[in-house]
């Protein structure tokens, strides 16, 4: 079990750390004063012309529950926690919720700090 936990472990360490890193980078460019804005000769995004509606708020309920996917599975086994399992367990969804807080509102900070924002429809897509 350790070494399956090993192997899929590593890529999430990386990708958390990588993160973390970009933020860290970010804010001290930020506060350095080295921040270059977002290429591109846009025009500034519109304020949003829709309503907070209920279909707006359902919306924005289900993208936040998408993004806590995953963190069920630490209840699903708990069992496998060593002893005592139920504190060991509630230790990793605070850890795994802070980290997505952490990611999230980072990522979001350094939007806000470097002007970044979607294309104009129309544009071209990666896709």
């Amino acid at each position: 079990m350790r070494e399956a936990g090993a192997l899929f472990s590593t890529p999430t360490y990386i990708f958390v750390g990588t993160m973390v890193a970009l933020i860290v980078v970010g804010l001290i460019r930020s506060l350095t004063g080295a921040v270059h804005h977002a290429i591109g000769v846009y025009p500034p995004i519109p304020h949003p012309a829709e309503a907070l509606t209920p279909f707006l708020i359902l919306t924005a309920f289900a993208s936040g529950c998408s993004s806590m996917t995953g963190i069920e599975a630490v209840s699903n086994s708990v069992r496998s926690f060593r002893q005592p399992q139920g504190r060991n367990a509630a230790r990793t969804l605070t850890l795994l919720g802070a980290v997505l807080v952490v990611l999230f509102l980072g990522v979001t900070l350094l939007d806000v700090i470097y002007g970044v924002g979607p294309r104009p429809s129309g544009s071209p897509t990666v896709l």
